[in-house]
């Protein structure tokens, strides 16, 4: 089962309850696909930890506020972790807390390299201009497999808005991390979630304030289209 076309606004996600979550600390589920593929905002509380263990499902992280310590190694607010099945996580602890927006994926049609980044070398990585060639747009990898799939930070200027309507074959999930933009009528501020499955028809867009973005997308394998 796929996940189905969700928009979020921040109200939208406050208003949520924070649930216990299996795996520790607590969550609020933000797109599911009904068979364990999840997309989530994940906190936990200062003090609190969870226990080493292996990965279950693919599973991304990015940091959005606060921070966490594994494995002796400190991921601040902007770190990223790309983890497939079976990669070896150590204890969680967390002494200021931590948010982050995590993505959990039982399927095996995932192939990104695994990543563990912390704040200064996600900073590192260096901005191109997006590969679409969109002016105004910039992207900077964080991950991505050969089918296509990949998570990137987009950074649109305000010389970013766009005029045609977009309409792809893979999954796309952004959240707003920062900046505002109208996509049609709608207007979108930081802290805006969307999950588009393919074929969900959006834009065009207009910025109102310069974005930052954090995306998520993820092309089929050709069985899937089948």
């Amino acid at each position: 089962m796929a996940k189905k076309l969700v928009r979020l606004y921040p109200q939208d996600i406050e208003r949520m309850e924070w649930v216990a979550a299996a795996d520790g600390g607590r969550e609020r589920v933000v797109a599911s696909d009904g068979d364990g593929s999840v997309t989530r905002f994940h906190r936990l509380d200062a003090g609190e930890r969870r226990a080493a263990r292996p990965e279950e499902r693919w599973h991304e992280v990015f940091v959005l506020e606060g921070s966490f310590e594994e494995d002796g190694v400190r991921y601040e607010a902007g770190s990223y972790l790309c983890l497939p099945p079976g990669a070896r996580r150590g204890e969680v602890t967390s002494a200021e807390g931590v948010l982050s927006i995590e993505a959990l994926d039982h399927h095996d049609r995932l192939d990104k390299p695994e990543r563990r980044l912390t704040a200064a070398e996600v900073e590192a990585l260096p901005w191109q201009a997006a590969e679409s060639g969109q002016p105004g747009f910039r992207e900077k990898f964080l991950a991505r497999d050969e089918r296509g799939s990949l998570t990137r930070l987009l950074d649109v200027g305000l010389d970013g808005n766009t005029v045609e309507l977009d309409d792809h074959d893979h999954d796309e999930e952004v959240l707003i991390v920062r900046g505002a933009c109208r996509n049609g009528e709608e207007l979108h501020p930081a802290g805006t979630y969307t999950f588009n499955p393919p074929h969900a028809v959006h834009g065009p867009f207009d910025i109102y304030e310069p974005l930052l973005c954090y995306e998520i997308k993820n092309v089929p394998r050709s069985e899937d289209l089948r």
